[in-house]
């Protein structure tokens, strides 16, 4: 008699092997995002995008716009509101994989950065 370890053949008509089972996934079903109507204002469409940065590094690019000020305030304000300064200082890195007390240490000065909340 013949060993079978290897074959994919069940060994009754209506078995399925394990092997062949292919894992069903759950379908969501698919909703578009609303379209967005994006104003012809350069500045507005900006703002709209939540491209708070570009206005804010480069406000002269809008200098005859009439409503430049009222949107370097939102920018400003938005951006000091979606993210949070992490202060300069200095960090202690491991040289070490597992970090445990009394491990040596390599000290970085760090700058200060803008981190997202």
């Amino acid at each position: 008699m013949a060993i079978n370890l290897l074959s994919r053949k069940s060994k009754e008509p209506g078995e399925r092997s394990t092997v062949s089972k292919s894992r069903e996934k759950a379908q969501m079903p698919y909703k578009a995002a609303d379209p967005i109507q994006l104003d012809s204002d350069d500045l507005v469409q900006h703002m709209q995008l939540g491209r708070y940065g570009i206005i804010a590094a480069h406000p002269d690019r809008w200098q005859n716009h009439p409503h430049i000020h009222e949107y370097l305030q939102k920018a400003h304000d938005a951006i000091d509101e979606e993210f949070s300064l992490v202060p300069g200082g200095c960090a202690a890195m491991p040289n070490t994989v597992n970090d445990s007390p009394g491990c040596p240490e390599t000290d970085v000065d760090t700058r200060p950065f803008v981190l997202a909340r």
